[in-house]
């Protein structure tokens, strides 16, 4: 049996436990949209650079399509920072500095992408000039409780004769091993006779 984990999973687990706080990323919105450009996965802040960050995240293999859309997200909200920098006034040079990048997340990455930067093997300092990815594998669990009574019952006869046969084995395995020392033993003094 196989268990399927969606994309959304995914974002949900990367959001709610900050998997990107390792990074220095702080994951700040989810679903944003980004007008004509598409509905982001999720932007963060990276707090060391000073930048925001788009992350793309692919259930599957990280492809030019992904790459494509998440480029375009970064375009976006690049022009929309801009246009608010400049009509605030604010320092232009400065903000070319910190501009946002990208960061797309799948459990693999097909060679038609391998001129991204890992984001494992950075130096912590990253720029609008790179974009990154990182690979997570993502391994649902399936954990069952039983309630009933004759359940637990069961699983603790079972338990209890599963150490009793773990016992009987260590006791078989360290007679097997004393009997080999013997003969080995009896060898040994035939050998010196």
């Amino acid at each position: 049996m196989r268990l399927e984990i969606s994309e959304k999973e995914v974002e949900d687990i990367i959001f709610e436990k900050q998997l990107l706080e390792q990074h220095d990323i702080k994951c700040v919105f989810r679903q944003k949209n980004l007008g004509v450009a598409g509905i982001a996965d999720l932007i963060g802040w990276d707090r060391k650079n000073k930048a925001w960050v788009i992350i793309e995240i692919k259930k599957g293999t990280i492809d030019a399509k992904a790459y494509a859309q998440a480029k375009r997200y970064q375009r976006s909200l690049t022009g929309y920072m801009k246009k608010r920098v400049l009509a605030q006034g604010r320092n232009f040079i400065k903000f070319e500095q910190h501009k946002p990048y990208i960061i797309l997340i799948g459990d693999s990455m097909s060679d038609e992408l391998r001129f991204l930067k890992s984001l494992n093997d950075d130096d912590g300092y990253r720029t609008s000039d790179l974009d990154y990815y990182t690979v997570f594998k993502v391994e649902p669990r399936l954990n069952i409780h039983w309630s009933s009574t004759s359940q637990l019952e069961y699983n603790e006869k079972f338990h209890e004769e599963m150490e009793d046969n773990f016992e009987k084995l260590e006791a078989a395995a360290f007679i097997r091993e004393a009997r080999e020392e013997i003969e080995n033993g009896k060898e040994n003094d035939d050998e010196a006779v």
